[in-house]
C-alpha cells in the first residue's frame, strides 16, 4: 500500500512540472510576443512588465506569495 502512495505522490508531482512547464512556454513563446495580456497575477505582471519594465519574474512570484498568514486567514471569511 505504501508503495502505491509514493508512486501516486511522484506521479502528481511529474503532472505539476509538465504542466507548469506547459503554461511557462505558452507566457513565453505565444502571449508576450504576440501582445495579449493573461488575465489574473499573470496578466499584472505582463502589465507591470510593459509599463515599467519590471522583469516578469519578480513580479509574478511577488504576486504569488502570500504577505502573512492574518491576509490568507482574511480571504476565507
Amino acid at each position: 500500500m505504501e508503495g502505491k502512495k509514493v508512486g501516486d505522490a511522484i506521479r502528481q508531482f511529474a503532472l505539476i512540472i509538465i504542466g507548469a512547464a506547459l503554461a511557462g512556454y505558452a507566457l513565453d513563446a505565444v502571449l508576450i510576443p504576440n501582445s495579449i495580456i493573461d488575465g489574473g497575477v499573470t496578466g499584472i505582471s505582463i502589465m507591470g512588465n510593459r509599463v515599467f519594465g519590471i522583469p516578469l519574474l519578480f513580479k509574478v512570484r511577488q504576486k504569488n506569495i502570500p504577505q502573512s498568514k492574518s491576509d490568507s486567514e482574511d480571504a476565507y471569511l
